[in-house]
């Protein structure tokens, strides 16, 4: 990346405080088997965001169980993701090994003012802390993510999921 490319946020470029509902399909594939966790979360009224959580191993239906991430949640969730960096360039994934590869795609509606089709892609198949770097497609435009606030709004859904979920066995400290 050239040092003056310009970088933006997430949150610069639209309104994340209009979301009107959330998909994930957090997915890894390795000598461990492949998992497959798919969140769908709306907005309440209230300005939570509630749904369900669905989790597969080995294409096997494990779980399903509710998640409600309180007004203040939600907002943290929507501030990592509005903090997180934008490079307009071509994304390029992070991988140190090959034993496990995720496959991770975040879907935001904001309806059709925001972006065409209303939607904002996040995605990742980095093996990095937090899954960085990340890609983002909005406005036709794809972008690279190179910081770990995506990552760490994902590991909030988790967490809401399996409270004992740890990062991908990383000792990161606290957020930034």
């Amino acid at each position: 990346m050239s040092p003056r490319a310009p970088r933006l946020t997430l949150g610069e470029l639209v309104d994340l405080t209009d979301v009107l509902w959330v998909r994930v399909n957090d997915a890894w594939s390795g000598m461990g088997g492949h998992t497959l966790t798919a969140f769908d979360l709306h907005r309440g009224p209230e300005g939570a965001l509630t749904g369900t959580a669905r989790h597969f191993e080995d294409a096997t239906f494990q779980r399903e169980a509710a998640i409600a991430l309180p007004p203040a949640a939600t907002a943290e969730l929507l501030g990592f993701l509005a903090a997180a960096p934008l490079v307009k360039r071509r994304y390029h994934a992070h991988i140190d090994h090959t034993d496990d590869a995720p496959h991770v795609e975040m879907v935001l509606d904001l309806g059709p003012e925001a972006s065409p089709g209303g939607f904002v892609t996040l995605f990742s198949r980095s093996q990095g802390p937090y899954l960085a770097p990340w890609g983002a497609y909005l406005r036709e435009t794809l972008y690279a993510s190179p910081g770990e606030p995506i990552g760490r709004a994902l590991t909030l859904l988790r967490k809401a999921f399996d409270p004992g979920f740890e990062p991908w066995g990383f000792d990161l400290g606290p957020a930034p």
